[in-house]
C-alpha cells in the first residue's frame, strides 16, 4: 500500500525533484518487496518474514495460505509484471472454488 501512495503523491507532486527522492524511495521499497517477500518458486508473496521466530505452531504451514488480499494490492501497486500476475490469480481462484462457497454475484 505504501508504493500505492508514493506513485500517487509523485503524481500530485508534478515536479521532477520531488519525484525524483520519492520515486527512488518508491523504487528502493519495490526491489526491497520483491527480494524479502516474492517467493519465485511458488509465484506467491511471503506474508511474513519474522525477525525472532513465528508465533505460529511448527506443525501449520503458513506457506500453504495464499493471501489473495496482500497479492491483489501487489498486483495493483504494480509489484509484478504482467506474466508473473497468471500464476497468483491462477492460484486464488482455485483457492476460491476449493472453498465451494459461493460468490455475491452466484
Amino acid at each position: 500500500m505504501l508504493v500505492i501512495a508514493l506513485n500517487d503523491y509523485i503524481k500530485l507532486l508534478g515536479g521532477e525533484a520531488g519525484a525524483q527522492r520519492w520515486g527512488a524511495m518508491r523504487d528502493d521499497l519495490q526491489r526491497n518487496i520483491r527480494q524479502h517477500l516474492w517467493d519465485v518458486r511458488r509465484q506467491k508473496f511471503v506474508p511474513h518474514v519474522y525477525l525472532d521466530k513465528s508465533p505460529f505452531p511448527q506443525d501449520f504451514d503458513e506457506t500453504a495460505v495464499l493471501h489473495h488480499g496482500g497479492t491483489a494490492v501487489a498486483i495493483e501497486a504494480g509489484l509484478l509484471a504482467r506474466e508473473e500476475i497468471r500464476a497468483p490469480l491462477a492460484q486464488m481462484q482455485a483457492n476460491v472454488r476449493a472453498t465451494g462457497a459461493g460468490s455475491p454475484q452466484s
